[in-house]
């Protein structure tokens, strides 16, 4: 992205350098947080034929876009679909620093993820990811090319308690499988819709991976924080 500043102004060219600083470190922050978007369920969970998270993201406070999640539970089909739907801008001053818009579509049949489809604009680089449940296991084309995983995987299912208990994740927007340490870090209250709330908090690690996530005593997940460039706090609150 070029920045629409004046030539020879050095405090332009500060706000330049500084803009591009937090462009590459939300970037590389944003690949894991926002795209986890496939659906497995326990067997004690209730859950109607469809259901909405919705999320409002904010860095260091201030609000720069809204992320949403629609899963619809098809009963005849024994599967379950989820689209997701993210778009952020962030401003720096004057400057519109950064922007992410990304679509995706995942087909679930129990708690292994069957297809995909995910196109992502980060900041004008254009990402796309498609995968497939085969006999051999499942075959993802991504950015990177195509590779061949495990035949029952994960994906970034935030609100799936049972993604706290895996080790490697699928990456919808990059299409790796990723390696990832998870870890409860207790209890703790917070605001959720303006009412103080019980919830769980559990560490997410990896390569450039600096997650937190907490749940209700349902299981239900209702807030993300990740430390983005320079220290800055990128954060998911529940609407």
């Amino acid at each position: 992205m070029t920045l629409p500043l004046p030539k020879h102004a050095p405090a332009c060219r500060t706000l330049r350098a500084m803009a591009m600083r937090l462009r590459l470190g939300l970037r590389s922050a944003l690949v894991p947080l926002l795209l986890g978007l496939g659906l497995g369920l326990g067997a004690n969970t209730a859950w109607s034929s469809e259901r909405v998270w919705q999320f409002r993201v904010l860095l260091d406070g201030d609000e720069v876009g809204n992320h949403s999640f629609r899963v619809t539970d098809d009963t005849k089909r024994g599967e379950r679909e989820v689209r997701s739907d993210a778009k952020f801008t962030v401003r720096f001053l004057f400057l519109n620093a950064y922007r992410y818009d990304h679509q995706a579509r995942e087909v679930w049949q129990g708690d292994c993820l069957a297809r995909i489809e995910a196109r992502t604009d980060d900041n004008g680089d254009i990402l796309s990811v498609q995968g497939e449940r085969r006999s051999g296991g499942f075959a993802v084309d991504g950015p990177k090319g195509r590779e061949q995983v495990a035949d029952c995987v994960m994906s970034f299912a935030y609100w799936n308690p049972r993604m706290l208990k895996q080790t490697r994740l699928l990456n919808s927007q990059n299409g790796l499988w990723q390696e990832v340490r998870i870890e409860a870090r207790g209890e703790e209250t917070l605001n959720v819709r303006g009412t103080p709330t019980n919830t769980r908090r559990y560490a997410l690690r990896g390569e450039k991976l600096e997650i937190d996530l907490w749940y209700t005593s349902a299981d239900d997940w209702v807030q993300l924080e990740s430390r983005v460039a320079g220290g800055r706090t990128l954060r998911y609150q529940r609407l």
